[in-house]
C-alpha cells in the first residue's frame, strides 16, 4: 500500500512532467538548424531534484522529454542520447540540491556542472552525431546560448527555491526534509 509520503511524490511528478513539457515545447523553440533550444525546462528540472531527489528527478526529466516529443513532434528526429542528457541533468539537480538549505552558491555549482557535463559535453556531443557535424562546430554555436540560458537559469532557480520553500514544506508537510 502506498503511504501518504509516496503520494505526495508521485503527484508533485507527474505535476513537474506536465511543468516541463510546457517549459518545453509551449514556452521554448529551437532554432532553424536544431542545435540550440532556448526554454526554460531546466528551472522545472532542477526544482524537481530539490523537491524529489536525484532518481525522481532522473525519472522526471526523461519521462518529460519521451512524452514531450510524443505529445508534440518536431520536424528532428529523437536523439536517445539528449533524453539521457535530461535524466543526468535531474540526477545532478537532485544530488546538489536534496535535503540541503536554499544557497545561491550550491544552485550556482549544480547548474555551472550541469552545464558542463549535460550542455556543453553530451548534448553538443549527441547533437554532433545526429546531424553528422564536427563537436567543435556544434560547440562554438551552443556556447553563447548556453551560457546566458545557464544565467537565467541560476538567477531563476534561487529566486523560485527561495520563494517556494515555505509553501512546499506546509504543503507536504515534512516532505522537502523526509527521505
Amino acid at each position: 500500500m502506498l503511504k501518504r509520503q509516496d503520494i505526495y511524490r508521485l503527484c508533485l511528478a507527474a505535476l513537474f512532467v506536465a511543468m516541463q513539457i510546457a517549459a518545453t515545447r509551449l514556452l521554448g523553440f529551437n532554432t532553424p538548424d536544431g542545435l540550440i533550444r532556448i526554454s526554460p525546462n531546466l528551472i522545472v528540472v532542477g526544482l524537481s531534484g530539490w523537491v524529489l531527489g536525484p532518481a525522481w528527478a532522473m525519472g522526471v526529466a526523461m519521462t518529460g522529454d519521451l512524452l514531450g516529443f510524443a505529445l508534440f513532434p518536431s520536424p528532428f528526429a529523437i536523439i536517445p542520447l539528449i533524453t539521457v542528457a535530461m535524466g543526468l541533468r535531474g540526477f545532478i539537480y537532485g544530488a546538489f540540491l536534496y535535503k540541503r538549505e536554499v544557497s545561491a552558491l550550491r544552485n550556482y555549482a549544480a547548474i555551472w556542472t550541469e552545464w558542463l557535463v549535460c550542455s556543453m559535453f553530451l548534448t553538443t556531443f549527441a547533437l554532433s552525431q545526429a546531424f553528422g557535424n564536427p563537436f567543435w562546430a556544434v560547440l562554438s554555436t551552443r556556447v553563447i546560448p548556453s551560457t546566458i540560458m545557464m544565467i537565467v537559469s541560476m538567477v531563476s532557480l534561487t529566486v523560485l527555491m527561495h520563494a517556494l520553500k515555505k509553501p512546499l514544506a506546509y504543503m507536504g508537510g515534512t516532505l522537502l526534509h523526509e527521505s
